[in-house]
């Protein structure tokens, strides 16, 4: 769940945008009042991430719901990395030409026009890229990260399930292919257990 990865990544200390997790209203407005603009998601399910207005907080004030995902609110570059066992295989900035909230509101996302640009990231970056895969225990792992206009990282989300397939044939990743090869790989290291002899009592006459 959302919930059970960010507590794990808090705990190891992963940067992540600082994060309030409420159904209370006088608690988001406690929140805002420390880190200004904030944004939000559910906590289940792939929803886009919105930001908080006085909508939402009027919603909040007279409606009981469940506890939503609030965060502070970093502007700046979104950058998607695809890890495999500890290793990025691919980084590249997606493109957000009109600072859109979230990324794929962008109408050129779910078409061919929607453009990534390659970019290496920074070790440190990789390091807690790989450590919270690891935490997470995620073999496979599409990470989003915001890159600040101080040149700052921050975690947003570790994928379970990415998709990647525009942008490996528009990068010319290796992706399916590395993912191809650590599954033969893991296959020619499982041990094969020899079946269990199998007895059958006889039958009484």
């Amino acid at each position: 769940s959302k919930y059970y990865q960010l507590f794990r990544l808090i705990d190891a200390q992963i940067p992540i945008p600082q994060t309030c997790i409420t159904n209370s209203y006088y608690e988001l407005k406690n929140f805002i009042s420390e880190v200004g603009k904030v944004v939000f998601k559910p906590l289940t399910g792939g929803y886009y991430c919105r930001e908080v207005n006085h909508s939402v907080l009027d919603f909040l004030r007279d409606t009981p719901s469940e506890p939503i995902i609030f965060q502070e609110y970093i502007k700046g570059l979104d950058i998607r990395v695809y890890l495999l066992n500890g290793e990025v295989i691919s980084s590249h900035i997606l493109e957000n030409d009109k600072d859109y909230l979230d990324y794929r509101q962008n109408p050129n996302f779910s078409t061919s026009e929607y453009q990534y640009t390659p970019v290496n990231l920074p070790d440190h970056v990789i390091k807690f890229c790989a450590n919270a895969a690891n935490i997470l225990g995620l073999h496979f792992t599409g990470i989003d990260l915001k890159m600040d206009e101080k040149g700052d990282y921050y975690l947003i989300e570790c994928n379970s399930m990415p998709v990647y397939m525009d942008a490996e044939m528009k990068l010319k990743a290796p992706i399916t292919d590395k993912i191809i090869d650590a599954l033969e790989n893991a296959k020619s290291q499982c041990i094969l257990l020899q079946k269990p002899t199998l007895y059958l009592n006889p039958t009484e006459d």
